[in-house]
């Protein structure tokens, strides 16, 4: 059952599709992929930033969940995690500005290919489509000059209530007809 764990676990899993996929041909080391702010790159060369959660609003449970014959538990949050992408490549313009594109590129080709999360039967990966402009009003770091950065969106991911509610099963059942006079 997926817990409080849930947000952390899925950026952890970006980071290790990430890195999957560009070390070591694109990103020398893993080490290079992680979850960091654009303030806060220490050495990262490929930042993944968790920039907004929403509730997710397609999906929806409202029932309480049947855990056990004795026990139930309150229904779970989905939730729509909004993350950017984004390489910080160093180094001479023409050599950052090609291995950047490139990585971008890797990036785009691979969340097409495979939209849903390896093991997960739901857990979707989609790029949105936000103007050059909302782009900018999302990088909003203080003096750090824009970057190209991919915005992706992972639904629904799910959090468990920690609630439960002891319940009692119907264990007799009764019927008593009765005939009436006249009918």
């Amino acid at each position: 059952m997926p817990g409080y764990t849930a947000i952390a676990d899925t950026g952890e899993k970006i980071v290790k599709i990430l890195k999957e996929i560009l070390v070591p041909e694109m990103i020398q080391t893993p080490e290079g992929i992680g979850m960091c702010s654009p303030q806060e790159k220490e050495g990262i060369v490929l930042g993944v930033f968790l920039y907004d959660i929403q509730e997710h609003g397609e999906v929806q449970m409202r029932a309480m969940v049947n855990v056990s014959p004795s026990k139930q538990v309150f229904p779970p949050v989905h939730l729509s995690l909004y993350y950017m992408i984004t390489p910080y490549f160093e180094g001479n313009v023409k050599f950052r500005s090609e291995q950047e594109q490139r990585t971008l590129g890797r990036i785009i080709q691979y969340f097409h290919d495979h939209p849903l999360f390896p093991g997960e039967d739901r857990l979707q990966i989609q790029l949105l489509r936000a103007s050059t402009e909302d782009k900018v009003k999302l990088w909003n770091f203080g003096s750090q000059p824009y970057r190209a950065s991919l915005f992706y969106k992972v639904s629904p991911v799910r959090i468990d209530s920690a609630r439960s509610r002891a319940v009692e099963r119907v264990r007799a059942f009764g019927v008593k007809v009765e005939r009436r006079e006249g009918v």
